[in-house]
Parts: C-alpha cells; sequence; structure tokens
C-alpha cells in the first residue's frame, strides 16, 4: 500500500481501524527488560509515581511562535538542533524519507455512563537543524475533547520506554480511547489487531498526544548523515528532541497555556525527567506533572545490588495478593503500607546481614514466602531473594504455568519446567507484540 494511502487510512480512528502499520515495529526493547519493566499489576496503578514538578509557564499563549531552523534553540553537543559537521541531505534525498501531511478526524466513543467526542489526529511534526534542513519526522496520535476550554483543559504527552518502543504500548494497552483486548483468555500472537472501547481511558480526565521517538512507530529519520543519528540516540539527544516536539504541538495546537503533564513508562524514569528539566530550562515551557509508570531511575539497582529484592518485594505480594483472590478490587498502595514498611526495614536489614547470618536469613525466607504464598523450601533455597524471573515461575509453579511480566494477570505453560534456568518467554508481552505490529485487516 502506498505510505500516503496507508497514513490516510490509519488516521480513520476508528474502533476497528487504529492500529497504525509500523506504529510498534520495534516493539519493546527486552535488552533493559528487568527490574525496571517490573510486574505489572492487573487494573492496579501501583507501579504508577506522581512527581509534582510545581512551575510557572514560562511561555505565553500569544507568544509568536519562534522561526524554525536559525531561532529555534540549539541543544548541547550531541543534542538534536546542535550543529553537526556533516553535510546536509540534498532536498530530494530528503523527500523521499518524508511522510504524509496530518490526517485529522471527528469521533465519537461511547463508554458507561459517558459519551465523550473529540478530534483525532495522525500526524507529525518535523525537526530542523540549525541551519533549517530537516533532520526527522516525529509521529504522533493525538486525542482532544471537543468544546473544552483550552486554558484549563490538561495536555499529557506520553511515550514508552526502551529505549527502542514506540508509544503503541501505553496508547493501546492503558491510556487510550480503544485497547486491545488483553484478558489472559483472549490474548495470543495470532489474535486479530481489533480494538475495544477502552473504559480506563485518561481522555475523560485529559487530553493525550502519544509520541514515537525517531525509528519507533512511522517516526524515521529524514537526513542521512550518520552524525545526525548519533545526536539523537544519545540520551540527551533523544530527550531534547521529544521536548522540542512537546513545544511546536503546542505552538501548532494552541496550546501553549494549558496544564502540562508529561508521562513516561520504563525508561520513561529516565527520559521524562530530563524531558521536563529540557522544556522548562530551554524551551520556556511550564510543567504541570510528570507521570512515571513503572519507571526506571538507577541502573545500579541491578545486577548483584541487593536493593532490587527491596523495590521489588511489594509489588510481588500485590500480585500474589491477587491472585489468590481474583474477584477481590484491585489492590492499590494502601493495601501495602505494611509490606513497604517491611521492606524498607527489617527486610533491607535482614539482606545487609548477609547469608552467613542464619538467623537473619530464615527469618527473611520465611516472612517472604509467607507474603507471597511461595513454598517456604523453595523461599529459603533462594535465601528469600526473588528476582523477577524467580517470582514468575515459583508464583504459580503448582499449576506448571509462569506469571507475565507485563500483566501478572496472565500465565502460560511453563515450556521448559525441567530447566534450571528462566528461559520462557512472557504471556502477556509476547501475545500483544503481534497485534500491536501487524498491518491492519483491509475490508
Amino acid at each position: 500500500m502506498p505510505q500516503r494511502q496507508h497514513w490516510q487510512w490509519a488516521a480513520r480512528l476508528g474502533p476497528h481501524q487504529l492500529l497504525l502499520e509500523g506504529r510498534a515495529r520495534c516493539g519493546r526493547t527486552r535488552r533493559n527488560s528487568m527490574l525496571f519493566d517490573s510486574i505489572a499489576l492487573r487494573r492496579t496503578s501501583l507501579a504508577l509515581a506522581l512527581f509534582a514538578c510545581a512551575a510557572m509557564d514560562g511561555a505565553r499563549a500569544g507568544d509568536s511562535p519562534p522561526r524554525l531552523g536559525s531561532t529555534t534553540p540549539a541543544g548541547p553537543k550531541g543534542e538534536p538542533g546542535a550543529r553537526s559537521g556533516s553535510t546536509p541531505s540534498s532536498p530530494a534525498i530528503a523527500d523521499q524519507h518524508r511522510l504524509p501531511r496530518d490526517s485529522i478526524t471527528k469521533q465519537t466513543l461511547e463508554l458507561p455512563g459517558r459519551t465523550l467526542r473529540f478530534t483525532a489526529t495522525a500526524g507529525s511534526i518535523c525537526l530542523l537543524d540549525d541551519k533549517g534542513e530537516p533532520q526527522a519526522d516525529i509521529a504522533y496520535t493525538s486525542y482532544q475533547l471537543d468544546g473544552i476550554d483550552r486554558t484549563t483543559r490538561p495536555v499529557t504527552f506520553l511515550f514508552n520506554g526502551g529505549p527502542g518502543s514506540s508509544s503503541a504500548w501505553l496508547q493501546f494497552g492503558s491510556a487510550g480511547p480503544w485497547r486491545l483486548p488483553i484478558d489472559a483468555e483472549t490474548v495470543t500472537p495470532s489474535a486479530s489487531p481489533e480494538v475495544m472501547p477502552n473504559a480506563e481511558t485518561w481522555l475523560d480526565f485529559t487530553d493525550l498526544v502519544f509520541i514515537d521517538p525517531v525509528s519507533t512507530g512511522y517516526s524515521r529519520f529524514v537526513a542521512t548523515s550518520e552524525d545526525v543519528r548519533k545526536q539523537f540516540y544519545s540520551v540527551d539527544g533523544d530527550a531534547s528532541s521529544i521536548a522540542l516536539v512537546i513545544r511546536r504541538w503546542l505552538e501548532k495546537h494552541e496550546r501553549l497555556s494549558s496544564p502540562k503533564y508529561i508521562a513516561g513508562e520504563s525508561y520513561g524514569g529516565i527520559r521524562g525527567p530530563k524531558i521536563v528539566r529540557n522544556l522548562q530550562i530551554q524551551q520556556g515551557i511550564g510543567v504541570k506533572g510528570l507521570i512515571l509508570v513503572s519507571p526506571l531511575f538507577d541502573y545500579r539497582v541491578a545486577g548483584t545490588s541487593i536493593l532490587q529484592y527491596v523495590a521489588t518485594l511489594p509489588s510481588y505480594v500485590a500480585v500474589a495478593r491477587e491472585a489468590k483472590d481474583e474477584g477481590r478490587l484491585a489492590v492499590i498502595r494502601a493495601d501495602l503500607t505494611d509490606v513497604e514498611a517491611y521492606a524498607r526495614g527489617e527486610f533491607l536489614a535482614d539482606l545487609v546481614k548477609g547469608q552467613a547470618d542464619r538467623e537473619s536469613t530464615i527469618r527473611l525466607a520465611d516472612k517472604v514466602a509467607a507474603l507471597t504464598g511461595i513454598e517456604q523450601t523453595v523461599s529459603r533455597r533462594l535465601a528469600g531473594r526473588f528476582g523477577v524471573g524467580e517470582f514468575r515461575r515459583e508464583l504459580d509453579r503448582k499449576s506448571g504455568k509462569v506469571t507475565g511480566g507485563y500483566d501478572a494477570s496472565a500465565r502460560a505453560l511453563d515450556p521448559y519446567p525441567d530447566s534450571d534456568r528462566h528461559s520462557f518467554g512472557d504471556p502477556s508481552g509476547d501475545a500483544v507484540a503481534a497485534p500491536l505490529a501487524r498491518p491492519p485487516l483491509m475490508s
């Protein structure tokens, strides 16, 4: 299908026409998928961290947009917008990599107890260097509720992690107006990429803009220089490019006066704060709040650090409590007060003493077994120290099933029950990767 035709089709954004070919083609990068992708809790917001970034908006709605190119704030060396020593791409080459014009549609969504009427846009923003040469087209999907006051209606910019993931995961798995049916009974890699109304969409309380970093989803490089790729693929370059896209979107849609929120998942714990700082310091855009979903903050908790066990224990217990009583309401933060206090107190103290202190180790292991429901003999063998892989295997070991890493309500048979290695996939994440990335079925 020609690119322009496919883009226009994808932007219809109807309930069964929403998935964009390639929006998740980069999928979710697994090289960073240990602790910080942690255990996703069913219908809970346990891993959701809200950080208020109280600050006055530095940009005024009446400000005229700066002239692109030479007046666009240039980031430090290594960031998009910084001066590059490479030769700019020729117009002919650049045009071959450009995305088509924005496609805008009006939508009506019937949800329990309310009807949402909104404007959906499949669009892109071109980022230029300081000479006015195009560097990359960044694709986004936005949903703006109709008939709102732009000065009071919040707008939230969302992205997934990786780095290397498109925003399809948050859009079709959490916050968007439509979502994939991801219950354990129906989700499979062979499932048709059909979506259903999302009764838990964030559109009830905020407009939404899902951003795909360059080389994910439809976002792509326009320039062919290797120097440009290095700029965008750096930690600071990645953050500054998204910050610039946010500023440009706000100018384009006249939303500079709206309350602004940034939402990032996984690697978003590192990317998100950097974007907020760039917006407020370099772009002159105030941010009202930062929303981090199962975030990564520090790579140092990986590997042999005992802090990983402290950080994950409350999530393990929440998963175990929901699994024990499937009819109960979702576990919330208040239900885990005792576990969090234990994890950062007695549990940490016993961990620090080390396995040479047998009394402390046995006490710790038995407590973890009691909290999670995992067999005491297994907990003692592991000294109460469960990595994500061990927990996913041992939680439902009696049934021979492994637990999903992104959604712990999803279970699947352990393909290698006799192996000591945790060489199994993710029954929640693996099952939705194909429907998210598959081209939509055309009638």
